[in-house]
This record gives C-alpha cells, structure tokens and sequence, in this order.
C-alpha cells in the first residue's frame, strides 16, 4: 500500500512538473498532496481536504440554523402558554364577577324578603287594631309570623348561597394565583434553554474553529519546509530526514513517538536504514532544526 502510495506520489509530481514547469510554481491546492505526504494521506485524501473543510463550514451553518429554529419553535411555544395561562386567568376574573353578581342578587331577594315580611307583619298589626275580634287578630298575627319564619328560612338560605359564593371566589384567586406562577417558571425555563443553546452553538463554532486553523498552519508549515527544501537543493537523503524530523515534531518531538514501520513506510526503506534516518532527524532536532 506504502509503495503504491509513493509511486502514485511520484507521478503526481512529474505531471506537477510538466504542467506548472516546477512543484513549487503550482497552486497551493494542488501542491496538497506532495505537501501532505509526510503525514500519511493519499493524492485523493490531500486533494479533498479544501473540499472537507467547505463542507464542515456547511455543516456547522446547517447546525446553527436548525438551532435557531429550534428556539423560534421554542419561542412560538412559550407564547401559546402565556396566552393559554392568560385565558385561563380572564376565565377565573370572569367567574369570579359571576359569582359577585350573584351575591349581590340573593342579597337583594334577602331585603325585599325582609320588607314584605315586616309589610305584612304591620298590616296584621292595623287589622288587630281596627277588627273587633280578637280570635281574627290573634289568627293573623300566627300567619303573618308563620309568614315571617318562612323569610327568615329564605334569608339564612341565602347566607349560605352567599358563603358558598365566596368560597368559590377564593378558589378562582387561588387557581389565577397558580396559573401566574406557571407562566413565570415557563418564562425562566425558557430564558435557561436559551442559554444552554447559545452556548452549545458557540462552543461547536470554536471547536471546528480551531481544527481548521491547526491543520491550516499544518499545511502551510509543511509547504513552506519542502519549498525552503527546493531552494537549498537537499540531497534525497538530507530530505528524508528533515521529513522525518517533522514528522517527530509534530508528535511533540518525542523520537519513540515515531516508530520505525511509520518511518519504513514514509520514505520507503528498510527497518535498519529507517532507524538510521530517524536517529539524523533526532539530532537534527537538537540541533535547532525546525521547519
């Protein structure tokens, strides 16, 4: 695979050469693959990768949108609730007016109960008076306080209608009271969810921010070593060390970091010349080489 890989490298570059006159005279896209070589990727992989970066460009634009229909969906719906809780509660102020309406009705029908039965109860009285017979009076009198029994039934009925009307108003209170405090907990969950998405989208934005960039510099470093490499004429040898010798940088410049098959299957050797070019690089290193 290694030696097909470096073939195909190979006639990459001398179809570079023949198109552009030199590798470092063409465009950076298309010097990728001889660029990125050292780090292991194929022509077709090297060449994909300013296609692979469009298209994360896409998908996190893709990302941020849905996110933010997601909080316009999630807005739409905290709306609905509010109106909901706000129907609710001019449903309960309604009642509420309903059942005042009422007291005040029964307590009309109390009073006009109260006057005609003190009419009555004066009428008797008068007839008591003008009537010569005692027994008449006295059967009158027992009707028109039978009469007043009957009212005070209907005024204590009343009172409990009353009662019972102002137990039904304390509950409506209670139930507008719990809808205000449903409506406040949606808006403060709401304004919770909003954050943790804002947050979520800034936090994938940087992350493929800063992937980008570091694999940016990446290629621009190695572009910048093979090109100073072409203009001090290194020999295949001195090359393939400074190649290892990134390579080994870029594993944070630990030797043992780099094992010898990766080094075999980078420039194509074998494991006793592979060791050897990674020892150069190791003191190419210490010497203060840096690409």
């Amino acid at each position: 695979m290694a030696v097909i890989r470096e073939q195909s490298l190979k006639v990459y570059r001398v179809l570079l050469e023949r198109e552009y006159g030199s590798v470092r005279k063409a465009p950076s896209d298309v010097r990728l693959p001889v660029t990125m070589a050292a780090y292991g990727l194929t022509i077709d992989e090297a060449l994909a990768l300013p296609r692979e970066h469009e298209e994360r460009e896409q998908i996190l634009s893709e990302a941020q949108a849905e996110a933010e229909a997601d909080a316009a969906a999630r807005a739409e719906e905290r709306v609905a609730k509010v109106q909901i809780a706000r129907l609710r509660t001019t449903g309960a102020v309604k009642a509420a007016e309903h059942e005042v309406a009422a007291v005040t009705g029964q307590a009309q029908t109390r009073a006009r109960a109260e006057l005609v039965a003190a009419e009555r109860t004066a009428a008797v009285e008068s007839e008591v008076i003008e009537s010569a017979v005692v027994a008449e009076a006295e059967a009158r009198r027992a009707a028109a306080e039978r009469l007043t029994a009957e009212d005070r039934k209907a005024a204590t009925e009343a009172d409990a209608d009353t009662a019972e009307t102002e137990r039904a108003t304390t509950e409506a209170r209670r139930q507008a009271a719990e809808a205000v405090a449903q409506e406040s907990a949606l808006k403060r969950r709401a304004a919770e969810d909003d954050t943790a998405t804002a947050r979520a989208v800034q936090e994938a934005t940087e992350a493929a921010q800063r992937t980008a960039e570091a694999r940016r510099e990446a290629a621009v470093a190695e572009l910048a070593a093979v090109e100073a490499e072409d203009e001090l004429k290194l020999s295949s040898t001195e090359r393939a060390v400074r190649k290892v010798a990134r390579l080994i940088l870029a594993r944070g410049g630990d030797m043992n970091a780099v094992s010898l098959d990766e080094v075999g299957e980078l420039l194509q050797l074998k494991p006793a010349t592979a060791s050897e070019r990674r020892q150069q690089a190791t003191a190419l290193i210490a010497e203060g080489y840096r690409p």
